[in-house]
């Protein structure tokens, strides 16, 4: 097989590739910043924490009311609470850009994953 030829495909090959990880990157940053949106509904899960790998903790505001749910494999449990203080605003600003993300990771497991 030519040489010049095997350099081509091979160049194609990484261009494909890399198109679709940008790509991949494109779509879920977009789906994270949409899923981040201001909920228009009535029903917003505020908090939600999982204790083990079926079993979680959510904080439910229904209207102007909250509950605690815990749920399991095999139960659900709610809990009504004290109004609760409004959530913060949250500020997307100090998120790093890609290059810096990527950059720290590099960082992270060169040190062997230590921090």
């Amino acid at each position: 097989m030519n040489p010049i030829t095997s350099l081509m495909r091979l160049l194609v090959a990484l261009v494909v590739v890399f198109g679709l990880l940008l790509g991949l990157r494109w779509y879920l940053l977009r789906r994270v910043t949409s899923l981040s949106a201001t909920p228009v509904g009535l029903l917003r899960v505020r908090e939600r924490v999982w204790l083990s790998g079926r079993m979680q903790a959510v904080v439910l505001e229904v209207g102007e009311e909250s509950f605690l749910v815990c749920t399991t494999d095999h139960a659900v449990q709610v809990t009504p609470l004290a109004k609760l203080p409004p959530l913060s605003p949250v500020d997307h600003t100090d998120q790093p850009n890609f290059a810096t993300h990527l950059e720290h990771m590099f960082t992270f497991l060169r040190q062997g994953g230590k921090r």
